[in-house]
């Protein structure tokens, strides 16, 4: 695939722009491949033309379509998966991570953990309880935590 690099003025300000070659002679923006393809598609084509601060103000969202769009194992995935792993995500956006990630991933896992982790009412734990998978040591915290709930709130 090859790159063209066009320059001009906006604003007073020159501006440099890389286009990715999407087809033989159809070159599209970073933004335009967003458009078209989705945000995790446009970073997994783009990953060697993005500013090194790139990840910095990346919210979860766009991490978990970054870990999506990538081939599991991956360099880019394993990034978008230890940045969502440091942040500082609240149980409900652990939630609609879970939601989000592919069946049986590491992200998937993670969440699940991280839900855990952050639970801290009877109704996480009845989340918790209906997706951790049958027979999991966390389905029978899950459980126990909530008859332990049940039985503060005096409803045995």
């Amino acid at each position: 695939m090859t790159n063209l690099q066009v320059s001009g003025k906006d604003n007073n300000e020159i501006v440099t722009m890389v286009l990715f070659q999407q087809k033989k002679g159809v070159y599209m923006t970073f933004e335009e491949t967003i458009k078209q393809n989705g945000f995790g598609k446009a970073v997994v084509e783009f990953q060697e033309r993005l500013a090194p601060d790139f990840w910095d103000g990346l919210r979860f969202e766009q991490l978990v379509e970054i870990y999506c769009a990538c081939d599991t194992n991956d360099s880019l995935s394993q990034r978008a998966f230890n940045t969502l792993a440091e942040m500082p995500i609240d149980f409900d956006n652990w939630r609609i991570i879970y939601r989000r990630a592919p069946q049986k991933s590491d992200l998937r896992a993670l969440a699940l953990m991280k839900m855990a982790e952050l639970a801290s009412s009877l109704n996480d734990w009845k989340i918790i309880k209906r997706i951790a998978p049958e027979g999991s040591t966390l389905k029978a915290t899950a459980h126990d935590k909530i008859v332990e709930g049940y039985k503060l709130l005096n409803f045995d």
